[in-house]
């Protein structure tokens, strides 16, 4: 089973992902990303994602080919393709990577047009169910966000993104649930939220007593 894609669009959907896998070595799981692909049309969606369980990344790119069986990558495996995949702009219109594996392969190959080839073995470790995160549909958007806030090291996370160099941050905040981050059209995420204490009216605003 082989899959095509641009060498580009694979070091950005993974770049993307990385800035968001756990460094908790206690938490071999997530120590890494995952890559699925979908068919949609006559487009193959390669996703890849990762979470650290206060944020989750998932980037999308254009492939073709077949659909491959989902696999995960440790961290270090995925940066050494990130490393690799990374192509000069003027190569960017035609230097392409297949990635071939099958349910029966442990390994996965990475089969770059000018020559490099590069085989990794999946991680064992099986990654979380992340769909079942993301709200259907926008009944549970919160309106009133009191007491909500965002710890500032995670939302950092997000200007990693590649897109975030040309499109704004699009955010959908849910009460007592993760809130829906969109930049661009290939790129979502999540992000836990914060209960801030006595923040219980939505609007209220006071310069702090040192201003």
């Amino acid at each position: 089973m082989k899959l095509t894609l641009k060498s580009h669009a694979l070091h950005t959907v993974m770049s993307d992902a990385l800035a968001f896998s756990s460094t908790d070595a206690t938490i071999p799981a997530l120590n890494g990303i995952r890559i699925e692909t979908v068919q949609r049309g006559a487009i193959v969606d390669v996703i890849a994602v990762a979470t650290d369980r206060f944020t989750l990344g998932v980037s999308r790119a254009d492939g073709s080919g077949d659909i491959l069986p989902g696999f995960d990558l440790t961290a270090s495996d995925a940066k050494n393709l990130v490393r690799i995949a990374k192509t000069l702009a003027r190569m960017q219109s035609y230097r392409t990577v297949d990635v071939e594996t099958s349910d029966d392969d442990l390994n996965v190959m990475f089969v770059f047009s000018t020559g490099e080839t590069v085989t990794v073995r999946k991680a064992e470790h099986e990654f979380p169910r992340w769909r079942q995160l993301f709200p259907t549909d926008d009944a549970g958007m919160a309106d009133d966000v009191s007491g909500i806030g965002y710890t500032p090291e995670y939302l950092a996370k997000f200007g990693k993104v590649a897109a975030s160099k040309r499109n704004p941050m699009r955010f959908f905040p849910r009460v007592s649930k993760p809130g829906v981050v969109m930049i661009g059209d290939d790129f979502m995420g999540i992000i836990m939220p914060v209960r801030i204490p006595g923040d219980t009216y939505r609007g209220t605003y006071a310069t702090p007593v040192w201003f």
